[in-house]
């Protein structure tokens, strides 16, 4: 287990933009996608040229200009081993992912209504595509949710929230779940505990996400 004051360290000193390791996408991760989807092979073909591995990291994903770049770039850097069904669900509904990449484009700082009566829907219309994607897709947009900015949740976050001791603690760790609907309550919880601990919410998510995957 992590006391909250090992948290309020690591947040002082780490930082997600410069401090994680560029994350090595080989291509042959995602060949059975790319079997199936002439849009995956399209863009993939495009990113690796003749070479057989990218190297993606935070900024990279952030500097995308193109909708499609981008949103092949937030797939490659968060599922980098292929995750075939979700990588397949989003190239097999590519079309609703830019209306709604377009759409949060537009809408780029969302009430809670906006984001129930409008995102959720559209996102529901690409089937088998996760949280964790979604999360990073909102994230990596700069999206804001009733004022607070999207962070990325994700198995290894979850758990490292999970292991962290103290009453600071204990309501974020009952809206970090697998629930769309909780989101907005999420961020809420990251924001109010990035704020006590004299931070961001990207960089509390970061150190989350190390005590996760147990790197600290």
């Amino acid at each position: 287990m992590v006391t909250i004051e090992r948290i309020r360290a690591l947040i002082h000193v780490l930082d997600p933009r410069t401090d994680q390791c560029p994350v090595i996408v080989r291509r042959s991760s995602w060949a059975n996608v790319e079997t199936n989807s002439s849009i995956a092979s399209r863009l993939n073909s495009s990113l690796y040229g003749v070479d057989p591995m990218v190297l993606i990291d935070r900024e990279r994903v952030f500097r995308a200009r193109n909708s499609e770049r981008f949103l092949q770039l937030v797939l490659l850097w968060g599922f980098p081993t292929g995750m075939h069904g979700i990588g397949a669900s989003a190239f097999a509904k590519w079309n609703q992912l830019l209306t709604l990449y377009q759409y949060l484009r537009e809408h780029n700082h969302l009430t809670n209504t906006q984001y129930l009566e409008n995102v959720i829907p559209m996102f529901n219309q690409i089937h088998g595509v996760s949280l964790a994607f979604f999360s990073k897709l909102l994230y990596f947009m700069n999206v804001t949710i009733s004022g607070a900015p999207a962070v990325i949740n994700d198995t290894f976050v979850r758990e490292g929230i999970g292991k962290v001791l103290g009453p600071e603690i204990i309501h974020l760790n009952n809206v970090a779940k697998y629930k769309y609907r909780l989101y907005p309550d999420f961020l809420c919880e990251m924001q109010n505990l990035a704020n006590q601990l004299g931070s961001t919410p990207e960089r509390l998510e970061y150190v989350f996400w190390l005590t996760g995957k147990k790197e600290i």
